[in-house]
């Protein structure tokens, strides 16, 4: 699949586990998943996903698990996780991330893992991690230049 009709999964609403992994996806619509509304584990990796609107997770209350890995991600909105406040776990490794916005994981108090290995990571503000308790978080293969970058005590990073 290169794309998908946003209304693909209206009739879906007690869907928990969707997988659209190793696609050809290069977009996917703002309202794509707006009827899942008990979608908890969503994976799109191994795709050609370049950017997301920062609507695509708006209506997913009880996702858990996200991976976005093995696509072409340059950047992401700082309001990508804004309402995914059960978020758990999020793999955006092997993306060509330079970069995260500093607001990103605001209010995901569930965030326990975080998956950013084999990037484009030069820096990240400390900022960014401050306010979660995480258990993994993996910046392995970026070439981030570490300047003061200060962790929470929570926060273990392998």
């Amino acid at each position: 699949f290169t794309s998908l009709n946003r209304k693909l999964f209206e009739d879906l609403s007690n869907l928990g586990i969707l997988s659209l992994s190793n696609n050809q996806l290069a977009t996917i619509d703002d309202r794509l998943f707006i009827k899942l509304k008990k979608l908890e584990n969503l994976r799109i990796d191994g795709n050609k996903l370049a950017t997301l609107d920062d609507r695509t997770f708006l209506e997913l209350d009880a996702i858990q698990n996200i991976n976005l890995s093995n696509n072409l991600l340059v950047s992401l909105e700082d309001s990508l996780f804004e309402n995914s406040k059960n978020l758990v776990s999020i793999s955006l490794n092997n993306n060509k991330l330079t970069t995260l916005p500093t607001d990103i994981f605001n209010g995901l108090d569930n965030l326990r893992n975080h998956y950013l290995q084999n990037n484009l990571i030069t820096s990240l503000n400390y900022i960014i991690f401050n306010r979660l308790c995480l258990h993994k978080l993996d910046l392995s293969n970026n070439p981030i230049i570490v300047n003061q970058f200060m962790l929470n005590e929570c926060i273990i990073v392998v």
